[in-house]
């Protein structure tokens, strides 16, 4: 099983390359859109994990055009960014536009979104999920 992972913080796909490494993926980084689309493109995934909140929105960026190409590959969507919970009114703002992002990753074609704060149990329970379904994708789009 392939797994793709899209972060530009490094110890953040180190920390999500163990987790996968952890329920038998090999795994591929990439740090922005560009460098994951043409991971993508030449070589099939059976599931890519892209941060949301990169600069200049690569997240959501990964999330169309991985689509565009793959309608059916799981997308695991994560948001760091800032929680809708802050009680400052420029962290609530920021919050809300967090949610916004969020609900913009669902409609760009995210198959799971983990929302902020996000939680590590969650993500596991996703790839739990993920494995009865599991199949390889190595035989091309």
């Amino acid at each position: 099983m392939q797994a793709l992972v899209v972060d530009d913080d490094a110890r953040s796909r180190h920390r999500l390359r163990s987790e996968l490494e952890h329920f038998g993926y090999a795994v591929s980084e990439a740090s922005d859109s560009g460098e994951a689309v043409a991971q993508f493109d030449a070589r099939p995934v059976d599931v890519v994990v892209t941060s949301i909140f990169m600069p200049q929105k690569y997240g959501l960026e990964t999330i169309r055009l991985i689509r565009r190409w793959d309608a059916d590959v799981p997308i695991v969507a994560l948001s760091a960014g800032p929680s809708s919970d802050s009680p400052a009114p420029e962290e609530a703002k920021q919050g809300a536009m967090a949610a916004d992002v969020v609900q913009m990753a669902r409609e760009f074609g995210a198959t799971w979104v983990l929302g902020s704060p996000f939680d590590w149990d969650d993500f596991r329970d996703v790839l739990r999920e993920l494995r009865p379904a599991r199949r390889s994708r190595a035989g091309g789009r």
